[in-house]
């Protein structure tokens, strides 16, 4: 039902031919959502991560599909199904881009991740820091 929500919503933004199709607003304009190089983000800090992905020539693609999906337990004990962001075929990494606020809220989902994949997060702390962020990637 989300997964239509969002199609058709879609669908009527992108028919406008003066909508700017590289980066959304909300309805709300809490968060950015849109297209970068013909990847989806749902953040600005996933468009962040992938400017950052084009300056350094990274490739990345979309792992928010089955292929790249987690089943988890959550808090309350309820199975549950995560899609990571991002996978980076240079360094077999899957990344989870999240600020830090939402670091602890997402523990049994990113504890089921590193079990399953090479897997980092990275957090606002790395994420506008280059070298950080770079050293995150290649040390995983």
């Amino acid at each position: 039902e989300t997964k239509q929500k969002i199609s058709k919503s879609l669908q009527i933004t992108l028919s406008d031919p003066n909508f700017d199709k590289t980066k959304f607003l909300s309805k709300n304009s809490t968060y950015v959502y849109g297209y970068f190089d013909n990847m989806y983000y749902r953040s600005s800090y996933e468009l962040a991560f992938l400017e950052f992905c084009k300056k350094y020539n990274l490739k990345v693609e979309s792992a928010e599909n089955n292929k790249y999906a987690v089943n988890y337990i959550d808090s309350v004990g309820k199975s549950r199904k995560y899609f990571p962001d991002f996978y980076l075929s240079d360094y077999d990494v899957v990344v989870e881009v999240k600020p830090i606020s939402m670091y602890e809220l997402n523990l049994n989902k990113f504890d089921a991740a590193m079990r399953k994949y090479k897997y980092i997060i990275v957090t606002d702390e790395e994420l506008f820091n280059d070298w950080e962020l770079y050293e995150c990637i290649c040390c995983a």
